[in-house]
């Protein structure tokens, strides 16, 4: 699934502006394992290919897994950040 967003966004994004994508995760609380694997899973794609990356900017939220955390988190990236894409992590924020 991440390698088919990074093809079409490298194919389809616009060659001077760079994309936002937010990434809504549990960076800490109860499921902080799972939202820091996630995360560092998408930096370590970031490392070993960023020539995939560099029209992409990524910025993340923390969810706690808690979903008015979540909702806020949403609001922000898209309001003050501008994220063009925005991927929610878990059933219970996504809800």
């Amino acid at each position: 699934m991440l390698g088919l967003f990074i093809f079409g966004t490298t194919v389809l994004a616009d060659p001077v502006k760079q994309m936002k994508v937010g990434a809504i995760l549990p960076l800490s609380g109860p499921l902080a394992e799972y939202g820091n694997a996630v995360k560092n899973g998408i930096e370590m794609a970031r490392t070993e290919h960023p020539e995939l990356f560099k029209q992409i900017q990524l910025v993340y939220e923390d969810s706690q897994y808690d979903s008015k955390l979540a909702i806020a988190g949403y609001q922000k990236l898209r309001a003050s950040d501008d994220a063009s894409l925005i991927y929610i992590w878990g059933y219970g924020p996504s809800q």
